[in-house]
């Protein structure tokens, strides 16, 4: 019988950190650039964790934003089996991202 594909986070982050620094590493602030920087962000999430081609289905969200001192509050849910499902949040605070 074959084991059920486990779900490991430590992978998804790694993808996860190569998109975001492929695309915000040495880039200047430009809220007329956020939508094409969040996109390129998931987009490139969603083709590395395919590539794993585990049998998983993945939500990606992105959320660039100014450190300014304004507030960002969110709001998720979801309902999965905790034996089989699993998530991933990476933060990544000032990343390379030059603010100007």
């Amino acid at each position: 019988m074959d084991e059920e594909p486990e779900f490991v986070s430590e992978e998804v982050i790694q993808v996860i950190k190569s998109c975001i620094e492929a695309t915000l590493s040495n880039t200047v602030y430009n809220k007329d650039k956020l939508n094409g920087w969040c996109n390129r962000v998931v987009e490139g999430c969603i083709k590395g964790v395919l590539k794993m081609d585990k049998p998983f289905k993945y939500v990606v969200t992105c959320i660039i934003m100014q450190k300014n001192g304004a507030g960002l509050t969110t709001t998720a849910t979801c309902f999965w089996d905790q034996t089989s499902d699993g998530e991933c949040v990476l933060v990544a605070f000032n990343f390379s991202c030059q603010d100007h």
